[in-house]
């Protein structure tokens, strides 16, 4: 058994957890550190962000160390404790490197395994191992194998420098991958390229295109490690000097800003470290009122605005912005980002700072713009006053045994009658209170059934998006009726450590332990902790002392998450919904975002 600490400026927050624990540090443009500590999965590593995403370093790793004892977040370093020696990582912004050191010199191997992240063919890979003026540099070359053919492929250099010495070692080694293992997701064996061995209590490793560049990016990092770590702790003062009553969900609330933090980068946020390292348009909109309540507004409107030009052939924003293709629409991305243009405005009411940010006709020209797209949405996909959505286009966009939740769904209402409110406040055009009438009226009609809202048009499976619903369009249905459609949603859903199925527990597809890769329970069982939060925040603003306790086990679930289960300061994708655990994507940004949303709501004045 591992014990936690996260520490910033006098306070700790402290707890057991178990051996199979991860790190990740990023640099913030996409490039990131993530080590764990029991269990591997060929997605740890250190993974470099240039065009594409390269898995740079498969492990780092003391002779004869352990598991260590102890990890500590201090926010700008991660200190992992071993019986006989510490290890510190510290990753620089916007460096194409990082920097490991021990409290005494050590005999550190540096494994590697240099490829496209997704991208897990064996042969054609080619490592060249030589020292320079007592730097060590590897060039590699992925060349075209006729056994594994793929178009065009790409070549790197490496070096690291250290104030020790390095040992050439020049061997592959076999690695077992636990954790890609347990999530059914192949391959789970690999042969990584030992390089050497570093004899040293401190190294800083660099990445380029080419040895020049690669030794440039080290000796920066290792020259000025000292500077770059203090500069990076006061950026970490400024953004994470938050104080609450209760000082458990006072770190929780700093690592998941921290967390969320980490995930920008210039072309917005990804939507989840290590495997969704691309741009989803949802996600990011999701994610956004976080940093809005952060007061980044700058950056909020910049992203708000980057995702226009993004649109599919109805007319709607796009399922992945950046870094990627879908083969699939996303019929919710748009609603997000208006009702996101939308808290974006109201804050900057409240805090009077809106001329700060916008001029009259700057706001014309984004307003006339969503019209455009709502107008479009609305008459490609607006059936009898309801909108509907093609099969895997809503959030819920895995196939299992047919259900794909294609037609009318209850949160893609919510979402177009939200954006019908919110140009109604933007222009005062009577034509969209109208339409937001009307949609409701209908709603209340095809998808209330007397005792709660239907997921689907004749589809009365009780799963979460009620309470998007709620968040979304509070209206919708009066106070008794959003009780019972709770009540019922709660009395189907409910786990009793603190989350939300995502479908009836009662139903045929039902799965309590989460599946992984195969997606069979990841919309009808897996608890996803993005919606859970999103349920603690409907509640409390619907009826807090009704559902204190469902409150109260959701906010204490996903705070010891993000504290002490699997990536720390970290909040994962999903758990299973038989028991809390830290599952699926290691750090997920719209499930720290909607942490930091229910903690302002709960505790922030």
């Amino acid at each position: 058994m591992s014990t936690v600490t996260h520490t910033f400026e006098g306070e700790e927050a402290s707890g057991e957890s178990n051996d199979d624990l991860r790190f990740l540090l990023t640099n913030r443009n996409g490039s990131f550190l993530c080590l764990s500590a029991g269990k591997k999965s060929r997605y740890d590593g250190y993974f470099w962000r240039d065009d594409k995403t390269y898995r740079i370093v498969e492990d780092i790793k003391v002779l004869q160390a352990a598991v260590p004892k102890h990890l500590t977040n201090s926010f700008t370093e991660i200190t992992r404790d071993f019986s006989s020696f510490s290890e510190t990582f510290f990753m620089p912004r916007h460096k194409n490197g990082f920097h490991y050191s021990v409290n005494h010199k050590k005999n550190i191997t540096l494994d590697l395994d240099i490829r496209e992240s997704y991208d897990n063919r064996i042969w054609g890979r080619n490592y060249e191992a030589k020292e320079t003026d007592g730097v060590s540099i590897i060039n590699f070359v992925k060349k075209n194998d006729p056994r594994e053919p793929s178009g065009d492929e790409f070549a790197l250099s490496l070096a690291a420098i250290s104030d020790g010495k390095a040992t050439p070692i020049r061997e592959w080694v076999h690695k077992v991958y636990e954790t890609d293992a347990h999530r059914k997701s192949e391959p789970t064996e690999r042969y990584a390229y030992r390089a050497f061995e570093i004899s040293a209590s401190r190294f800083a490793l660099g990445v380029g295109r080419t040895e020049e560049e690669a030794i440039k990016n080290a000796t920066e990092i290792f020259d000025n490690y000292e500077q770059l770590r203090k500069i990076q702790e006061e950026e970490n003062k400024s953004m994470l000097g938050w104080h609450l009553d209760n000082e458990k969900i006072g770190m929780a609330f700093r690592c998941a800003i921290a967390s969320l933090d980490s995930l920008r980068t210039n072309e917005g946020i990804l939507a989840g470290l290590p495997w969704f390292f691309q741009v989803w348009g949802r996600d990011q909109a999701i994610s956004l009122k976080a940093l809005m309540l952060q007061k980044e507004y700058a950056y909020s409107r910049l992203l708000l605005e980057s995702m226009l030009p993004h649109r599919d052939r109805f007319g709607r924003l796009k399922n992945i912005l950046s870094g990627g293709e879908s083969e699939t629409g996303s019929a919710d991305a748009t609603g997000w980002v208006i009702q996101r243009l939308s808290d974006l405005l109201e804050l900057l009411e409240r805090d009077r700072q809106l001329r700060l940010y916008f001029t009259k006709k700057e706001v014309e020209m984004l307003v006339t713009s969503f019209e455009s797209i709502i107008d479009e949405v609305t008459k490609d996909k607006a059936r009898e006053g309801l909108v509907v959505n093609d099969a895997l286009e809503t959030w819920m966009d895995t196939y299992y045994a047919g259900d794909v939740r294609e037609g009318v769904r209850i949160e893609i209402q919510a979402l177009q009658i939200a954006c019908y409110k919110a140009l109604y406040s933007l222009t005062n055009k009577k034509f969209y209170s109208a339409l937001a009438e009307n949609a409701i009226k209908n709603v209340r009609k095809k998808l209330f059934n007397g005792h709660y809202l239907n997921d689907g048009l004749d589809d009365e499976t009780i799963r979460p998006n009620v309470f998007i619903a709620y968040y979304l369009v509070p209206e919708l249905l009066d106070s008794a009726e959003w009780a019972m459609t709770f009540d019922y949603a709660l009395k189907a859903l409910w786990n009793s450590w603190g989350g939300l199925a995502t479908i009836d527990k009662s139903h045929k597809l039902y799965c309590d332990e989460s599946t992984g890769q195969d997606t069979r329970s990841y919309h009808r069982g897996d608890s996803w902790f993005w919606i859970n939060n999103l349920a603690a925040l409907s509640l409390s603003r619907f009826d807090h002392k009704r559902y204190h306790r469902e409150i109260e086990k959701i906010l204490e679930a996903s705070t010891d998450e993000i504290l002490f289960y699997g990536c720390i300061g970290h909040h994962s994708e999903l758990s299973s919904s038989k028991e809390l655990r830290a599952e699926g994507c290691f750090s997920q940004a719209w499930s720290a975002a909607m942490y930091i949303e229910l903690v302002h709501e709960l505790f922030v004045k």
